[in-house]
């Protein structure tokens, strides 16, 4: 069995792509483990060892409390993570 991270970005109306590069910059650094990034749009990023696109239509809402305080109701995007050790190549 390989060792490697797999991270999950279904981009909504925050850019959790953004999130995830950063965070794999951090992994290579610190572990120095190969990546794959499980998202719902193409990435040009060489952070990650592997990018796997797939559709992740459904959601479920979550109340999303800002760093203000603000209470707003936004889509949540996190059906596709139980099929990580599917799409994982680790």
């Amino acid at each position: 069995m390989s060792k490697g991270v797999v991270i999950f970005a279904i981009n909504s109306n925050f850019n959790y792509v953004l999130a995830a590069t950063f965070a794999a910059k951090q992994v290579k650094k610190h572990l120095n483990l190969p990546i794959t990034l499980v998202t719902n749009s193409p990435v040009d990023s060489d952070a990650f060892d592997n990018i796997i696109i797939i559709e992740d239509n459904s959601s479920s809402q979550r109340n999303y409390i800002s760093a203000n305080g603000d209470s707003t109701l936004v889509q949540w995007f996190n059906e596709s993570r139980v099929r990580a050790y599917e799409l994982s190549p680790y």
